[in-house]
């Protein structure tokens, strides 16, 4: 898998505890959403957006009116009506990003971009040129199609710091740079594969700086 690939390039030995030995990290943080936990619940919003009526709407409000309900409807369900202090306040706390969205989506919109149902939460098996023995796997997390034609994989990220695909992806050492995650190149290439057409990659930030919800292509040839 790609994460799998990338767990490799940031340490081969924390790679062969997880992905070889299988072990787990252990915790008492029952009381608060980590941030995959986090995550998870805004990943589950995004693709219920994206199937329903709201989605290729232009009206940001319309937008967060269904991004709320359906956050507070899934919130029910995982954690009860009885929730702890710390989860409500991550929960308004994820509110208030998905507000944040709903305005950088209806402008996506505008702009000619539009969220392809059947590529919501894709998964994708694919070779690359020249090394047909290694399959890789991954999940889209989404598809757009422009009014022109051209199509974008983005991945959603909710991490508090809301790093650029350059900073995700590149690191200087010792005036290099080098690759230190995959992720985008690698969706650009399976992407291409599995649509025939050239593909634009790119993230969906909704970090903790409100002013900072915005979409991030890469830049890279």
């Amino acid at each position: 898998s790609i994460s799998a690939l990338n767990a490799y390039l940031r340490d081969p030995y924390r790679y062969y505890l997880a992905y070889v030995l299988r072990l787990r990290e252990l915790n008492d943080r029952a009381e608060e959403l980590d941030g995959a936990d986090f995550g998870s619940l805004a990943h589950d919003v995004f693709s219920r957006f994206a199937r329903g009526p709201c989605a290729h709407s232009r009206r940001a409000p319309e937008i967060n009116a269904f991004l709320q309900q359906t956050l507070w409807q899934l919130a029910e369900i995982r954690y009860g009506s009885d929730r702890s202090a710390p989860v409500q306040l991550q929960l308004i706390q994820l509110s208030r990003r998905l507000e944040s969205f709903a305005y950088q989506q209806a402008a996506e919109t505008l702009n000619g971009w539009f969220i392809c149902p059947e590529g919501t939460e894709l998964p994708i098996r694919a070779s690359l040129p020249g090394m047909s023995d290694l399959v890789l796997t991954a999940r889209f997390d989404r598809v757009d199609r422009h009014q022109s034609g051209r199509l974008r994989v983005l991945d959603y990220k909710t991490g508090d710091a809301g790093k650029t695909p350059e900073q995700v992806h590149r690191v200087r050492r010792r005036g290099e740079v080098r690759w230190q995650n995959l992720q985008l190149p690698l969706y650009r290439l399976m992407a291409q594969a599995q649509f025939q057409q050239p593909v634009d990659v790119g993230f969906f930030n909704l970090p903790r700086r409100l002013g900072d919800v915005r979409v991030y292509q890469a830049e890279w040839s």
